[in-house]
């Protein structure tokens, strides 16, 4: 069984190791973002212009900018 301590030591230690990754370059937050397409979601009454990021084949977040690494990206903006 752990011990507080240990516990607390090896909490410290992740996040230590997490803010060296992202200081560092950490690998991609997301697989795929789609930037500035329509979204069409009829459930939450959504119809707008919103980035869409996907990891790991699921739609994991859906919002106006989404500032994150991305391993890829796609420009859906309706070039005139």
């Amino acid at each position: 069984m752990i011990n507080r301590r240990e516990l607390v030591c090896a909490a410290g230690s992740l996040v230590f190791a997490n803010a060296i990754s992202n200081a560092f370059g950490a690998a991609a937050r997301y697989d795929l973002i789609v930037k500035g397409g329509r979204v069409i979601d009829p459930s939450v009454r959504l119809d707008g212009i919103r980035d869409v990021a996907i990891s790991g084949g699921r739609i994991v977040a859906v919002e106006p900018n989404i500032g994150a690494d991305a391993a890829d990206t796609i420009d859906a903006r309706a070039s005139s």
